[in-house]
């Protein structure tokens, strides 16, 4: 049986809708699911801890879920794809912010946001809120895989999901998503920010 470490990064709360879907992904008797719940400060830090924390254990697979991003479908599922890593696309531009209609997902080609797909694809880079990988490329990489680019005055210049992309695929290892295995990413939002039309239909 493949034994996954399913890795929560947080800043110390967790939604019930995260905590649903722990329960799911361990509860299920497929894989031998241990969970590991991080609180470092900066996401950075806490992925980089979550790797350490697997390469001490003898799980198979990472599966690393942000707390506002649980997946609408079992990403389990995925393993037997047999692939070093799927992202699963994530929105990250929803149409109730900015006033914007329409949204893209976390999953790049040539740079840039995607949004849609079908399927099994390979891909350029993927965002981290929900990912599934290897054992194996964390072995290759070495230490702290999710290190940012800063400028000199320690602003982030390049995020540590990019930049773990940009050291994955340097190390040769290729990249997926799948499409028929999106996230829900949910955030906290100011409600004058909304398009009248939308927020006429919250009250």
């Amino acid at each position: 049986m493949k034994k996954v470490l399913l890795a929560i990064p947080t800043s110390g709360n967790l939604d019930y809708r995260i905590v649903e879907f722990m329960l799911d992904m361990y509860n299920q008797k497929k894989y031998k699911v241990t969970i590991h719940i991080s609180k470092l400060v900066g996401i950075e830090a806490n992925r980089n801890q979550i790797v350490k924390a697997l390469l001490n254990s003898t799980c198979d697979y990472l599966l690393m879920v942000d707390t506002d991003n649980p997946p609408l479908d079992n990403p389990l599922d995925l393993i037997k794809e047999d692939k070093d890593i799927i992202g699963l696309p994530t929105p990250i531009n929803m149409s109730c912010i900015r006033g914007m209609s329409f949204f893209k997902y976390n999953i790049y080609k040539d740079d840039k946001p995607l949004k849609d797909g079908e399927g099994l694809q390979k891909v350029d880079a993927v965002g981290t809120g929900c990912i599934l990988i290897k054992r194996e490329v964390f072995e290759k990489l070495g230490d702290n895989p999710f290190t940012p680019e800063r400028y000199e005055d320690d602003r982030i210049k390049v995020g540590e999901d990019i930049m773990f992309c940009r050291r994955v695929k340097k190390a040769g290892i290729d990249i997926w998503t799948h499409w028929d295995y999106k996230c829900h990413h949910y955030k906290e939002i100011d409600l004058t920010t909304l398009p009248v039309e939308i927020f006429n239909k919250l009250i």
